[in-house]
């Protein structure tokens, strides 16, 4: 996957989180063309979704969620490597920050960024199955003119 980070910051988290994982080592079979091609046009699809989700769970933390936020960043995360869906990682706060660390240890700050991300995947999965049904609608042929 080809994910440029959006900034200096962002590619160096990635970077050291990737460190941490263990990989396995793979074959250097070489996939053929349209099977790299395919593979290439699932995951950029996959990470405009997944760009998109992010947004929309950011909007609906903002909402809800006191003190700075940082926005959605990109990096090429290793865990969300190869995904064909779309996937992502929240940040919500920091145990090193003392306000953070209170609000996230507590049952209602815990609730309400439960609830926040549920309702930016509800809101997510429903703008799907409109552009689905909206693809439906313009791919049906025509009927008869009378």
């Amino acid at each position: 996957m080809n994910i440029k980070p959006t900034d200096e910051a962002a590619l160096e988290l990635a970077l050291k989180e990737n460190r941490e994982i263990k990989t396995e080592e793979k074959p250097l079979d070489r996939e053929p063309i349209l099977e790299a091609i395919l593979k290439d046009l699932s995951e950029t699809s996959s990470l405009k979704k997944s760009s998109e989700l992010a947004e929309i769970i950011f909007k609906e933390l903002r909402q809800a969620l006191p003190g700075e936020f940082r926005g959605v960043k990109q990096a090429p995360f290793m865990v969300l490597n190869g995904i064909s869906r779309p996937a992502i990682l929240i940040e919500v706060g920091f145990l090193s920050n003392q306000e953070d660390c209170y609000f996230l240890s507590t049952d209602y700050g815990k609730r309400i960024i439960a609830e926040k991300i549920a309702e930016g995947i509800r809101r997510f999965g429903l703008m799907v199955l409109e552009e689905r049904s909206l693809k439906e609608l313009q791919s049906k042929p025509a009927g008869p003119v009378k």
